[in-house]
């Protein structure tokens, strides 16, 4: 079932798809009554039409965070040995070499430790180089915001800052305030309130600014190569 284009270009509503295809259940593991196609048709429809209801109602916005990595756009991907709660802290990030041996296309792997790292590699038959400073912030509470809004740096900080600790945002902006660009951010969270071991994790590589008006202007007043990246943001 598809929902009319025109009727998703103001609001988000969990469980469309980009192609505008609902998502009634999950399509492993499902029996059908093939002698009931009647009846088949009337549940999914009732489905459907309680996922566009909650959905107007904003009831169901839970589930956006639920199946956040659903609605992720990710142009690389990545393997994660992490223990990815606690504190903010740094990172490694690695370049996977010779992914034969992985279902996939897998790009980078995240790691706490560099001797599991390459004790991971090794054991799959690839091999790893560091490829990016790096920096893991673990979040409390599920991270949950509209796909049809577009958000400012400062609207996104504030985001991640409410859903952390204190303890945790103090020490991810002085990792910032140690680092330069290009870095990657690693953002994990609990994507249920009462299921809080059930997490996500996705990542965003800040690129340097291409622009040499937009690069003078973030490094006025610093002295070549020490302009952190707290400051860039």
């Amino acid at each position: 079932m598809l929902v009319a284009e025109t009727s998703l270009k103001k609001i988000s509503i969990p469980h469309i798809e980009l192609s505008r295809k609902i998502c009634i259940g999950n399509s492993e593991g499902v029996l059908l009554d093939s002698t009931n196609p009647s009846g088949i048709m009337i549940k999914a429809l009732d489905i459907a039409k309680k996922i566009l209801q909650e959905g107007l109602e904003k009831t169901n916005e839970a589930d956006f965070a639920k199946e956040f990595l659903e609605y992720w756009k990710a142009d690389k991907r990545c393997v994660s040995i992490l223990n990815d709660k606690g504190v903010s802290r740094r990172i490694f990030a690695y370049k996977i070499e010779n992914t034969n041996t992985l279902k996939g296309n897998w790009t980078y792997l995240l790691a706490d430790d560099e001797k599991e790292a390459y004790f991971w590699a090794k054991n799959i038959s690839s091999s790893i180089t560091l490829a990016i400073d790096s920096i893991l912030l673990p979040l409390d509470n599920p991270l949950c915001f509209s796909l049809n809004a577009q958000y400012t740096v400062n609207q996104i900080l504030t985001l991640l800052k409410k859903n952390t600790s204190n303890n945790s945002w103090n020490t991810f902006k002085n990792l910032l305030r140690q680092s330069k660009l290009p870095i990657l951010i690693a953002i994990s969270f609990p994507t249920e309130v009462e299921k809080k071991e059930n997490r996500a994790l996705f990542g965003v590589i800040i690129q340097i600014p291409a622009k040499r008006d937009l690069i003078k202007s973030y490094t006025a007043g610093f002295r070549n190569e020490k302009v952190n990246a707290e400051h860039q943001l």
